[in-house]
């Protein structure tokens, strides 16, 4: 399966963002893969819940603190089994339990830091522009690029692993 990646499409007003949204519905993305991003104002009062896209890193800090945690639990775990004798279940609850805390602290901080694309683009949000992000491989984005651009959308740089964005 190919990698899937974040991309991001700039358009004027919510008119031609609807154009954009319907453009990649017909072009073949799939419904959940397609996301609106505006000024708090304008997402409260135009746009649907299941458009909107969270506002904060949570996932991505969560999903380091598990791997960050579960390597200093295991490390700490083998130090116990070196110098005390702890058995392998010991070293298996250590790491688990350094996951727990690791994905629990780190979700807790990335719940306030801004996600990316509203870190990145803040000055166009704040401009009233609004912001379409397709999550998808890189095998359809020349046709999605091409229905975006027949919708008035455009191509900003921005491109990441959609799983971490």
């Amino acid at each position: 399966m190919a990698t899937r990646h974040r991309h991001v499409f700039l358009t004027a007003d919510m008119a031609q963002a609807h154009r954009a949204v319907r453009a990649a519905l017909a072009h073949g993305t799939p419904d959940d893969d397609i996301h609106v991003v505006a000024r708090s104002d304008i997402e409260a009062r135009q746009i649907h819940d299941r458009r909107k896209m969270a506002d904060s890193d949570f996932i991505p800090a969560a999903l380091r603190g598990v791997a960050g945690g579960g390597i200093l639990g295991l490390a700490a775990s083998l130090i116990v089994m070196a110098v005390h004798g702890a058995g392998p279940l010991a070293v298996l609850l250590g790491t688990g339990v350094g996951a727990a805390i690791g994905g629990l602290a780190a979700s807790l901080m990335g719940a306030g830091v801004q996600d990316p694309v509203r870190r990145r683009f803040e000055k166009q949000i704040d401009a009233g522009n609004i912001l379409i992000l397709i999550d998808e491989d890189d095998t359809m984005l020349p046709e999605t690029l091409r229905a975006m651009e027949e919708a008035g959308a455009k191509r900003l740089p921005y491109d990441a692993p959609s799983a971490m964005s």
